[in-house]
């Protein structure tokens, strides 16, 4: 999770300035005609509430900056200190910073390794799910995912934090891309039949560990837009935005929705255009990022986790999508 965005602007009175936003719910904005430029702070909703935005000027002791300050950096030569002592084959190969997010910092070292260090004791819960789960689901997959291969601690005296490298997967984040609509239907394809594996009861069993089950609640619409409409209602009264029926309308329908009622199925967890990887000619290269695995009702696959990325009409191209890939219940973003 990377931070790359920049504050945006909405259609209403005042500009967005000094916020949090999270992109499930800037996405909801953007389907219901804003236009909304949307900062990447995503490793929040991992232990925030759902918010669209909260001016942290008006939060006791947060700002924009402080929230983003690491429990522990590792910085190029304190990984390179850390590599050097914990896989002395890697000694000497040049260590150049990857991604910065708010619960990683990722190097890449000798042009081949893509390895993450936790900064926040609480993003380690789900980074050691990681290291559980992908060596296990990688042989089943029909895309990359970055397998932890080389896996230490840190020499933390009173509590070392795990770091790990996986095999650098090349290629861009569909975020970063620009590729039209048009341009999407492969990777949108490849990503269909990835899901479809994922989501498979045989990829479940091979797990063999314990996983939570949709901790966030990111597969219950109801739950979600009842947070979400929170916050919206405290925007409105801080004259930050004026409020739009539509997204009312889109929010009074989800909270009709129930939690899936299938087969409970492993899911990524937090898949969106930034965890999605391209190659240069716009197919799906491989998925990132996986400190959210965990398992969810498998009745609906939701698409809008991947908010900007597809359309309905990415999913009719794509047999895996409309045979079933997605489910009877899936719901697309605008």
């Amino acid at each position: 999770m990377t931070q790359r965005g920049r504050p945006g602007t909405s259609t209403a009175a005042k500009p967005y300035v000094d916020q949090v936003i999270l992109r499930p719910e800037a996405a909801l904005l953007r389907r219901a005609g804003h236009a909304v430029a949307v900062e990447d702070r995503l490793g929040a909703e991992s232990w925030m509430p759902t918010c669209l935005a909260i001016s942290t000027s008006k939060l006791p002791g947060m700002t924009s900056t402080s929230q983003w300050t690491a429990e522990r950096t590792v910085g190029v030569a304190r990984a390179a200190e850390l590599l050097s002592t914990a896989f002395p084959q890697l000694r000497g190969l040049r260590v150049v910073p990857l991604a910065e997010g708010w619960d990683n910092t990722v190097h890449v070292v000798g042009g081949e390794w893509a390895f993450r260090f936790s900064r926040r004791a609480i993003a380690l819960s789900g980074f050691r799910r990681e290291l559980a789960v992908l060596a296990r689901i990688a042989p089943l997959l029909p895309l990359p995912v970055p397998v932890p291969e080389l896996v230490a601690k840190d020499d933390d005296p009173v509590d070392p934090w795990p770091f790990a490298g996986a095999r650098l997967i090349h290629g861009r984040e569909l975020a970063d891309t620009g590729l039209p609509d048009e341009a999407r239907t492969a990777a949108a394809s490849k990503l269909g039949a990835f899901l479809r594996t994922l989501h498979a009861q045989q990829t479940r069993a091979a797990v063999e560990v314990d996983l939570p089950v949709d901790p966030l609640q990111r597969a219950w619409p109801r739950a979600r837009a009842q947070n979400i409409g929170e916050q919206l209602d405290r925007l409105v009264a801080d004259e930050t935005w004026t409020g739009d029926p539509a997204v009312q309308s889109l929010l009074a329908q989800a909270e009709q929705l129930e939690t899936p009622a299938g087969d409970p199925v492993l899911v990524h967890g937090d898949l969106h255009v930034r965890h999605l990887l391209v190659n240069d000619a716009g197919g799906a290269a491989g998925v990132i990022d996986w400190g959210d695995v965990c398992i969810r009702g498998g009745g609906r696959r939701l698409l809008s986790a991947v908010p900007g990325g597809f359309t309905r009409g990415h999913a009719e191209a794509s047999a895996d999508w409309s045979n079933g890939g997605c489910g009877s219940a899936c719901t697309w973003p605008g």
